[in-house]
């Protein structure tokens, strides 16, 4: 997830309306889906929101009073649960008939009967104040179920053919529902500005109404939390899909492009001219990966990473809201893992090298199972970086060796231009290049293939101002190093 800052992505996919919107929507980034229907069935919802923007902007704006609900508070109460019915829930409800027959008294004790009602005014109060402690963190979620019911109410009210199984489903879940419904209107907060306002919270205390309702609540919570549930899922989706609708309004014309998926045979990834959702104007590229890996080589800032994050999040985009930005993406179900971005980790006493070895290991063992249908599409950044070259070089050409002949398929990016050499046959070769000049670094961000030629760690040093003894050095020392690496091949 963090590989490929889909933090950031989902930000800018994020234009829901609802806090199970913005739920549901983060959920589907976060689990890439491999049922074909699945997809087909949210393409067909996206494109009915973007042919018809007047049905978009109504199911908006019926959206809007969730806008101010919290989800978490929502989400916690509807899969965290609530406490367990009270066992003396019927004993509020007889100091309630108590309550109001002691408004009766006067007509046969006269004015003895101000101390009884007085004093079940005080009983009530106090057993309202009591029990209100242990239930009045749950209000503001309790609240916000109720307007969930209702924005469900006005949902099948639109009465539009695309979300009609949506609709009944809807129906079918709010009717049972609707004992919370009636009983959520005691929980609402109420503002005291009026005279009424002020006789209601006397009679909430008197007749114990927000007690009993919460209680009354608890008891058809229990009952009804799967048909909660799905109405918060349907909702959540409804919201999610017409925020995809309105990302690919906001792009270009023919900036995407919807996937073509396919489930079995050998597994592959073809993208023509896929750009990152990132970058304003991202450079296009394209690239077929099959049982062939590919390797990409290149010097500092060239583009690679870019490229590796870009091909990542066309994969995520394919299997999750349908939508690549590319002019042709034609692909396999994939498994995405990614071992891109590292670091040292303080708290754990974990090294560079350490925590990069782990994050590989994950990723060798999810290639390697035989147990699933989809395989992995394994891209990789750098491999063990955080060591010296000699044992860089071999383990990263076992690790990549050892990928080649799993259930995966593989796009690694390095700066070691003899390995690239050596995976000749396993991996196709690729790389970017670049030109570091007095008017500074010259990318043009092309995948070409072949093996870099060029390198500019040195020629960076010299244009940051480095020290001229410094560069001249490390150029006198490449040098030698080329030429002995060059003497060792021969012989």
């Amino acid at each position: 997830w963090r590989d490929l800052n889909c933090d950031q992505i989902y930000a800018l996919l994020d234009r829901t309306f609802t806090s199970p919107g913005q739920a549901v929507l983060y959920t589907i980034l976060k689990n890439p889906c491999c049922n074909r229907e699945t997809l087909l069935r949210r393409s067909k919802l996206i494109k009915a929101f973007q042919k018809d923007v007047n049905f978009r902007e109504k199911l908006q704006l019926v959206f809007l009073p969730l806008e101010r609900v919290s989800d978490n508070d929502m989400a916690t109460l509807l899969w965290g649960g609530l406490p367990s019915p009270s066992p003396y829930a019927p004993l509020y409800t007889i100091l309630a008939v108590a309550a109001l027959i002691s408004l009766f008294t006067p007509l046969f004790l006269g004015k003895y009967s101000v101390l009884l009602i007085t004093g079940m005014f005080s009983v009530n109060s106090l057993v309202h104040y009591k029990l209100s402690k242990k239930y009045e963190y749950m209000l503001p979620a309790i609240s916000g179920l109720a307007v969930l019911l209702r924005v469900a109410s006005k949902v099948t009210g639109l009465n539009r053919p695309v979300i009609h199984d949506h609709c009944q489903q809807l129906r079918k879940a709010s009717l049972l529902c609707r004992p919370i419904s009636r009983n959520t209107a005691y929980l609402q907060p109420k503002l005291t500005t009026s005279d009424l306002d002020i006789l209601y919270e006397y009679l909430k205390l008197f007749f114990l109404l927000e007690v009993r309702a919460f209680y009354a609540i608890l008891s058809e919570f229990g009952k009804q939390v799967e048909q909660l549930q799905r109405i918060y899922l349907i909702i959540g989706e409804l919201d999610a899909l017409q925020s995809i609708a309105s990302y690919r309004e906001s792009l270009p014309m023919s900036g995407y492009v919807e996937p073509e998926l396919i489930a079995g045979g050998n597994a592959f990834y073809a993208v023509e001219n896929a750009r990152h959702p990132l970058l304003k104007d991202a450079v296009a590229n394209s690239i077929l990966i099959n049982k062939e890996g590919v390797l990409v080589t290149g010097s500092n800032m060239s583009g690679k990473s870019t490229f590796l994050r870009t091909v990542g999040v066309n994969a995520i985009f394919a299997q999750t809201i349908f939508t690549c930005l590319a002019s042709s993406y034609r692909g396999s179900f994939f498994r995405v893992v990614t071992s891109i971005s590292r670091e040292d980790s303080l708290m754990e006493g974990k090294s560079f090298y350490y925590q990069e070895a782990e994050r590989l290991l994950k990723l060798i063992q999810t290639a390697a199972r035989e147990d699933t249908e989809a395989p992995a599409l394994c891209i990789i950044d750098e491999l063990l970086s955080g060591t010296n070259y000699t044992e860089r070089f071999a383990a990263s050409q076992g690790i990549l060796s050892y990928l080649a002949y799993k259930n995966a398929r593989v796009l690694a990016a390095t700066h070691d231009l003899d390995l690239a050499e050596k995976l000749q046959g396993l991996y196709r070769c690729y790389h970017f290049t670049d030109q570091v000049g007095r008017d500074g670094l010259k990318f043009d961000f092309k995948l070409k293939e072949g093996i870099a030629s060029t390198r500019n760690a040195i020629k960076l040093l010299e244009y940051l101002q480095y020290p001229g003894e410094i560069v001249q050095q490390a150029n006198t020392i490449a040098g030698q190093y080329t030429l002995n690496l060059r003497d060792l091949e021969k012989s």
